[in-house]
């Protein structure tokens, strides 16, 4: 049962083996539990370890996706079903070789065989219930999520300053003949900081970029210029720069002509997603867990079971 996780790190076991153990030691433990309590009689010692094959077959075949029963979040692994084949196997030729040494073990009151078996049944939906996560959608499944990544060449390469042709601003209007980029005032989705320097109000629409204004007339400020910067939250102006952050960078864009714009790279530190993660979900691949690959972009949200997806922010991938 994919549930159940074993961090070994240092015997360097394969992955197979982390997976389907639980399922191999739950067939070996029930059915010595179950025979030592029962007795062994004729024929007993192959029945008890299939009785509980078949209980832990039941509980995987209940995980496949076409069943679709929410509590259950684990994951089919036709790997625990052999590693319980197995288990089972051992089992009865153990079973069977105590039955023929006539070592049998002393019966209990044959009222505790249901608790036994609710106990061991129980061994198996507990976990299922425990690796269950709610999501922002409003329902459970698994705890264990997909990364979601925006590349950096995605972020690095929309540096771009856009100009509105809709002003009397002679830089602007000098920018934008000699080729800058046009864009028209757009919704600002997601507001976040307000800036004022000098004659100019800066507003951050959050993960987006920066968009200025000439705030000369203060009842009525008129949108002069757009700078995309993806993963803007804040913004500072000195001698004239407007730095802005970009994610793990620092974007520099000069407030006069040329209006260069400038990247430096890593200057912040990489955040750790899985504490913007729903409680107790984690971060994982084909049932293992996983550290985030700085390398591949930043995380800007995550894929749960069914292939549901959620963002920490108003993203675009």
């Amino acid at each position: 049962m994919a549930q159940f996780r074993f961090d070994w790190p240092a015997l360097a076991q394969p992955s197979v083996v982390n997976g389907a153990l639980p399922s191999f030691i739950h067939v070996i433990i029930m059915s010595c539990l179950t025979a030592a309590i029962t007795g062994l009689s004729k024929n007993s010692y192959w029945k008890i370890p299939a009785t509980w094959l078949l209980i832990n077959i039941g509980f995987e075949l209940l995980q496949l996706k076409f069943v679709a029963i929410s509590w259950l979040a684990g994951t089919f692994n036709l790997l625990d079903i052999v590693a319980a084949c197995l288990a089972a196997a051992l089992t009865g030729f153990y079973l069977n070789f105590q039955q023929n040494s006539n070592r049998r073990t002393s019966a209990f009151s044959i009222g505790l065989q249901l608790p036994i078996v609710l106990i061991g049944s129980l061994g198996i939906t507990g976990s299922l219930i425990i690796d269950n996560c709610e999501y922002p959608n409003g329902k459970r499944t698994s705890c264990e999520v997909k990364p979601l990544y925006m590349p950096w060449d995605k972020i690095r390469k929309r540096n771009q300053v856009y100009f509105s042709a809709d002003n009397a601003n002679t830089e602007t209007q000098s920018a934008i003949n000699e080729g800058a980029l046009i864009r028209e005032y757009q919704e600002i989705h997601t507001p976040g900081k307000i800036y004022l320097f000098n004659d100019y109000l800066f507003v951050n629409d959050r993960f987006k970029g920066i968009y200025i204004f000439d705030n000369t007339d203060q009842t009525n400020p008129k949108y002069l210029a757009y700078v995309s910067v993806v993963g803007a939250t804040d913004m500072e102006v000195l001698n004239g720069v407007m730095y802005v952050n970009s994610f793990t960078d620092i974007v520099a864009i000069e407030l006069a002509s040329p209006f260069s714009y400038q990247r430096s790279e890593n200057l912040l530190p990489y955040p750790n997603a899985e504490n913007w993660l729903p409680s107790n979900a984690y971060f994982s691949n084909k049932g293992e867990r996983i550290e985030i690959n700085e390398n591949k972009g930043m995380v800007v949200g995550y894929e749960i079971k069914g292939g549901k997806r959620f963002f920490f922010w108003d993203v675009e991938l």
